[in-house]
């Protein structure tokens, strides 16, 4: 009798390590509210994302977040201006964060402009003001000949 029942019962503890594992490796909810450390206003569009991974998300509005992390994972806060945090999730459903200024290191930011991107560093422009007693005078024929000459790079 005890032989008949060994394939039986390697069978069923065979199932329940398969239904074992799948609920280990399982992906848990993390929500919380990120916000700035020196007035405490909530942040709108930090990057919330899973370190080593694709999974992603930002916060809203109202500095909220909601995210599905695999377990023992990583949550990486990012946003401009202010410092990358890494904070491990554990076993945490809820997490708050405070983000501080970052460093004035902003020379390496990329501004992105309509026609493609730049550095800050790289990045010059100035500013004219041309009033009608300035235009050019005699027959115009298009806008560009009124301002031609009156400011730089016209």
């Amino acid at each position: 009798m005890k032989r008949k029942m060994a394939p039986l019962l390697w069978g069923l503890l065979a199932g329940l390590l398969c239904l074992a594992l799948p609920a280990a490796a399982q992906n848990k909810t993390v929500t919380g509210k990120v916000t700035d450390a020196q007035g405490g206003a909530a942040l709108f569009g930090v990057s919330v994302s899973v370190k080593g991974e694709k999974t992603g998300t930002s916060t809203g509005a109202d500095g909220r977040f909601s995210i599905s992390v695999p377990a023992g994972s990583t949550l990486v806060f990012s946003s401009v201006g202010f410092a990358t945090q890494e904070i491990a999730v554990g076993d945490r459903s809820e997490i708050n964060v405070t983000m501080s200024a970052a460093a004035a290191n902003n020379l390496n930011e990329v501004i992105v402009v309509g026609y493609g991107t730049r550095k800050i560093k790289d990045l010059t422009g100035s500013v004219s003001n041309i009033t009608t007693k300035d235009f050019n005078k005699g027959q115009i024929a298009s806008p560009e000949q009124l301002l031609e000459g009156r400011t730089p790079g016209v």
